[in-house]
């Protein structure tokens, strides 16, 4: 069956021009390439041609040779199934990410200058897509895991000197100026600055930008005073450093424009409960490290609106290594279960948008 990739949300113009389309953007971290379940690979093709994606962002490859290999694969799927061919790119650096789009490639793949360390930031880069005459900047990325200062409250090391993964000898650390003190030491604020940078000029060049990948840090529209006691945040209110300098620069969050209540709609992605695992999904064994740390970002401005987020995997997350039901508020429109075998330890998120074209344009 052919699944158009161009839905109408709005009129069209004397039988002409085409006002508004959706474009639906998927994200998902791969796993260590999908390693850690039978059939992984399998389950990610069917789960793509369920979802039919106008672009999908992938991290968590292990080398590059695997990112191409995957990537290849899917196409070949989705085209002997469906009838629709893709376009794919791929990078290594510090971490090896990949995209699918159905939609041509015209730049890209291609590297970000940094103003931080580096001449280039290593953990994203920029796809150039042509979506019906709209050019759309499109980013895959992966953050450092090191330094993953949320775990500091919940009583167990970030992953550094001198704390390592350990419980803490001493117990939960809530003070929130060295939770951020640790957070900074990981560098994972330069992704949004040189983001934030390089989406200023794809905008001054007409393009939209969207951008997805697992940050490895929670968002600070997510550690409020009204989530203070949930998921043992223990009272800390963290302005964690990658949605604060986004927001500050006109990057905005789509699940949390779609669902702005942490409390109703926490949306965490991570970890999951996952029956196909053969191995543990959750690191901390005697805590509740539960969160949103997968995201898809978009520049906002009046041509590009998320009107849907969705959640896509298990129904179930893990805290204190047990299997911890969701409580939707409505299911059937929060979540999109797996196709079958669930392929990864994070969900994906499916972000669909409505997209403006400029008048006479089609």
């Amino acid at each position: 069956m052919l699944i158009c990739a161009c839905f109408m949300a709005g009129a069209i113009s004397s039988g002409k021009e085409l006002k508004a389309a959706e474009f639906t953007f998927f994200q998902l971290n791969l796993w260590e390439g999908m390693s850690n379940v039978d059939n992984g690979r399998q389950a990610l093709y069917d789960q793509l041609v369920a979802l039919m994606p106008d672009a999908a962002s992938f991290c968590e490859f292990r080398h590059i040779g695997e990112a191409e290999e995957v990537l290849d694969g899917a196409i070949e799927y989705i085209r002997e199934k469906t009838g629709v061919t893709y376009f794919r790119t791929c990078m290594s650096g510090s971490g090896t990410r990949g995209l699918l789009t159905r939609h041509p490639v015209i730049e890209g793949p291609e590297s970000v200058p940094s103003s931080g360390h580096g001449a280039t930031n290593s953990w994203f880069y920029r796809t150039v897509v042509d979506f019906y005459g709209q050019e759309i900047a499109l980013y895959a990325s992966h953050a450092v895991h090191y330094y993953y200062a949320c775990y500091l409250p919940r009583g167990y090391g970030d992953g550094s000197t001198p704390y390592g993964w350990d419980k803490l000898e001493d117990g939960p650390i809530t003070d929130v100026d060295y939770i951020i003190e640790r957070e900074t030491q990981s560098l994972r604020h330069e992704i949004a600055n040189d983001l934030a940078d390089d989406a200023q000029q794809q905008k001054q060049k007409g393009r939209m930008v969207i951008f997805g990948g697992d940050l490895n840090q929670p968002s600070h529209l997510d550690w409020t005073a009204e989530t203070a006691d949930m998921y043992e945040h223990r009272g800390c209110i963290v302005p964690w450093t990658i949605s604060v300098i986004c927001y500050d620069r006109g990057l905005k969050d789509a699940f949390r424009t779609v669902y702005p209540d942490p409390v109703t709609h926490p949306g965490v992605t991570w970890p999951v409960y996952n029956k196909d695992a053969k191995v543990a999904t959750q690191w901390l064994t005697d805590a509740d490290e539960r969160d949103r740390i997968d995201y898809v970002y978009y520049l906002a401005e009046d041509r590009i609106i998320p009107v849907k987020a969705q959640l896509v995997g298990p129904d179930s997350m893990v805290s204190h290594s047990e299997r911890v039901p969701d409580g939707f508020i409505d299911a059937a429109a929060e979540i999109i279960l797996p196709a079958g075998v669930w392929p990864s330890d994070h969900r994906g998120l499916l972000v669909t948008f409505s997209i403006d074209f400029p008048s006479g344009q089609n």
